[in-house]
């Protein structure tokens, strides 16, 4: 929800032919303004899971023994925090990328993920035919939810496998990154 007011006031007030006088393209300001969405998602999803992973090593009886047994999951912690804060980035600031005032840019990305969910259990789960399972890949917001689960090796919802849901992630963030790039590469406010 952070995307539209990094996005939408530059866009409304229209302030972007200002930026583009100084010697930054347009894609530089669509790259910094993604990175700094990025970046404040990943203090926000990974900062408060490593620090109760510190705080649990530290109250465990056997820090050493704790460390040794459950050391890989800091790289797991990492790795699904990383991958979450970038696609739900990416997502956000399309979506804003298309918007010029905040309230439409959440309105949107909310139903967005609101409808994508639903449209995918009520396929999933509301019809038998061959392959109705493969639809879970529509639901946006459980996409990397479903990666996460991947990458610590639990049961994934729609018995899919991990790189299935890692590639379908990888293409809503190409996808995104490609219409944030035609959005401001085409030279309009």
């Amino acid at each position: 929800l952070a995307a539209p007011d990094v996005l939408c006031p530059d866009r409304r007030e229209q302030v972007l032919s200002l930026y583009f006088v100084s010697p930054i393209t347009r894609l530089h300001y669509v790259f910094a303004k993604l990175m700094g969405v990025i970046l404040l998602l990943i203090v926000m999803s990974v900062g408060p899971l490593l620090l109760y992973f510190a705080g649990s090593a530290l109250l465990a009886n056997d820090t050493a023994g704790f460390l040794g047994s459950h050391g890989v999951d800091v790289g797991h912690l990492v790795l699904a925090g990383v991958v979450m804060s970038v696609y739900f980035a990416v997502v956000a600031t399309t979506v804003a990328a298309f918007n010029d005032r905040r309230a439409f840019a959440t309105g949107t990305y909310i139903g967005l993920m609101l409808v994508s969910g639903v449209a995918a259990g009520i396929i999933v789960e509301g019809m038998r035919f061959s392959g109705h399972n493969r639809f879970a890949l529509l639901d946006l917001g459980e996409l990397p939810v479903e990666v996460a689960r991947w990458i610590f090796r639990q049961q994934l919802m729609a018995q899919l496998d991990g790189w299935v849901y890692g590639v379908a992630c990888l293409v809503v963030v190409i996808a995104g990154l490609g219409l944030m790039t035609w959005q401001y590469g085409r030279g309009g406010e």
